[in-house]
């Protein structure tokens, strides 16, 4: 076998090497990772006490990243125009709002964190995606407030496995000595894999004296991301409250439930520990708001009723909940899920089979294909080679 053969060998080999080592496969991420979601959708907001409304068109994009040491979370809001409506009388004004214009245009925000869980946590508040909050009314003194909280099972949406979670806030108050009820209602569909927020829909209206004084409506749907379509991932309901386990899908996830008494009163602590290679998460919806206003006095009402960690792999985590969460079944394993959506009510468990979604990503695709060529191109030079010995 003379250099020339060698050095094509050696090639072939190092290319072998890089792409297994570089390229992608079936959405895996090297450690420094990058994920983007687009979102387009609405905002129509209706004040009557200002005889003022507006539509408004939105692109909204959030990145979250990880260097290495830091991660980051990159959110743009961008306004794409829409209609302000003005009532003078019996007359309505509609008048076009540019992009550019009064009450558009573009809002961005870029944090660095240590724990991947609070920036997912920001983009699953409601808050935070909205352009504002704003009821026009200051000084209602709340008297009570309550909610109800529904978890879908995983279903497919857009072509990516996700829960859904739609929470039902109603409040009662007072307001310059006249009574005071409303509601806050927020569906959204969380990525199975990690939960990233994929699809929202919010309204939020507010009555005094029995007369709606506030509403907003938001509404924004998947547009584009580079997730991956296969996650693990599994749904045990108790009742008062609901654990959600997953993970992208070479994540392995056990865990371990003991008791403690730090801050105030008996605590539980659940300890994960990842020996897969992706990266995994525990979150707990509530159902029962005396719970978790109990562990969390300075709740605020708008605020999602979730506790949530991220774990990296191959490491360990752990998070301390309320003491009313004791029945915890730490055998049972995430399930391999991504059926398609069938009815409007999804109630699971988390089960120790694991079934594999048939989904073989672009990447994947392109990388066999690469694989193919080379070994075709190693055929071809042994072939030439041989051919050359026997001549």
């Amino acid at each position: 076998m003379n250099i020339s053969t060698i050095k094509i060998y050696s090639l072939l080999l190092m290319i072998i090497f890089l792409l297994s080592n570089n390229l992608s496969v079936d959405g895996e991420k090297p450690p420094s990772f990058e994920y983007i979601v687009v979102l387009r959708g609405y905002e129509n907001r209706n004040i009557p006490d200002i005889y003022e409304s507006y539509y408004k068109n939105y692109l909204i994009t959030y990145k979250i990243s990880y260097t290495g040491s830091k991660y980051i979370l990159d959110f743009q809001r961008r306004c794409l125009g829409g209609y302000t409506y003005k009532n003078l009388l019996t007359t309505t004004i509609r008048s076009t709002i540019g992009t550019e214009g009064y009450g558009c245009g573009e809002y961005s925000i870029k944090r660095m964190f240590d724990d991947l869980s609070i920036s997912i946590y920001r983009v699953i508040d409601p808050t935070f995606i909205l352009p504002s909050i704003y009821t026009g009314y200051q000084g209602i003194d709340m008297d009570s407030f309550s909610f109800l909280v529904n978890v879908s099972k995983v279903f497919e949406y857009k072509g990516l496995p996700v829960i859904n979670i739609s929470t039902v806030h109603v409040f009662t108050g007072e307001y310059r000595g006249k009574p005071v009820n409303g509601f806050y209602k927020t569906i959204e569909y969380l990525y199975a894999g990690l939960p990233f927020p994929v699809y929202y829909d919010i309204n939020w209206t507010l009555f005094i004296d029995g007369e709606v004084k506030f509403n907003i409506m938001f509404r924004a749907e998947l547009e584009s991301t580079d997730l991956p379509g296969i996650v693990k991932v599994g749904i045990q309901d108790e009742g008062e409250y609901v654990l959600i386990i997953g993970g992208f899908k070479d994540v392995n996830i056990d865990f371990k439930v003991t008791k403690t008494s730090k801050d105030s009163g008996q605590n539980i602590v659940i300890h994960m520990d990842n020996s897969g290679s992706q990266y995994g998460y525990i979150m707990i919806t509530y159902r029962n708001i005396t719970l978790l206003k109990d562990y969390r006095p300075n709740m605020i009402l708008m605020k999602p009723p979730v506790e949530l960690q991220v774990i990296k792999p191959n490491s360990e985590a752990e998070l301390i909940v309320p003491s009313g969460i004791e029945t915890i079944d730490i055998t049972v394993k995430p399930t391999i899920t991504g059926h398609k959506e069938t009815s409007s009510s999804y109630q699971t468990s988390i089960n120790s089979n694991i079934n594999t979604t048939n989904v073989i990503s672009s990447e994947t695709c392109v990388f066999y294909l690469i694989i193919i060529i080379v070994l075709t191109a190693g055929a071809l030079s042994v072939t030439f080679y041989l051919r050359k010995q026997i001549s």
